[in-house]
């Protein structure tokens, strides 16, 4: 059976995260068709930033107010609405991903491949165990493979496509849960980039 991705975005309304863009690069190893879904409040730019990325086929965008800040428990249901015809779903490994993904896999009844660093085939993959200090070839049986991909090891997806792919307009059947709300969200604010997005990371101490 072919592959077929779902990159789930990562994004703040306003921008697309990069690891977003490294995630995309990982489903291109994977091979087939990779599509994105955009859940947000007036992301139609995004959308169609996504859409021309390069090797992507098609964009589901989900676009209400109710999803300003959507939570894992919002977006999870909306994902498995949309599963059927793929084979893989995958998400950046950040604080979005691993509180994302681990509902996704819960509800496909599949497990999850944590951390991912490199993909070998559609079903055998790459990832660090013992806190870093081991690596794991791990081959699923899965029919669907719920993925979390370290960013720090993808170069970003080339966003210069000269075509765009088609953007669907999504309207989700589930409606919204109210077991989790978004209360607020506190950012440090750094000239510096992000740990899991930066080219070189110096650390030190005592030995």
């Amino acid at each position: 059976m072919d592959s077929k991705t779902l990159v789930i975005a990562e994004h703040d309304n306003n921008n697309i995260a990069v690891d977003t863009l490294k995630t995309l690069h990982a489903a291109s190893q994977i091979g087939g068709d990779i599509a994105v879904l955009v859940v947000g409040n007036n992301v139609t730019a995004i959308a169609e930033s996504l859409s021309k990325v390069k090797g992507v086929t098609q964009v589901f965008r989900v676009d209400t107010e109710q999803f300003t800040h959507p939570t894992a428990e919002d977006v999870a249901p909306i994902i498995v609405e949309l599963s059927e015809p793929f084979t893989h779903f995958l998400a950046p490994a950040t604080t979005f991903g691993k509180n994302l993904m681990p509902r996704v896999a819960a509800l496909l009844d599949v497990g999850q491949l944590s951390d991912v660093i490199q993909i070998e085939s559609p079903d055998t993959v790459i990832r660090p165990i013992y806190a870093g200090n081991a690596l794991a070839r791990i081959k699923s049986n899965d029919s669907k493979l719920v993925m979390t991909i370290r960013g720090s090891a993808f170069n970003s997806a080339s966003t210069d496509s000269q075509e765009s792919s088609h953007v669907e307009v999504v309207e989700p059947q589930a409606s919204q849960q109210t077991l989790a709300s978004f209360i607020d969200s506190q950012q440090t604010v750094s000239e510096r980039p992000d740990l899991s997005s930066a080219k070189v990371v110096i650390s030190g101490g005592r030995g």
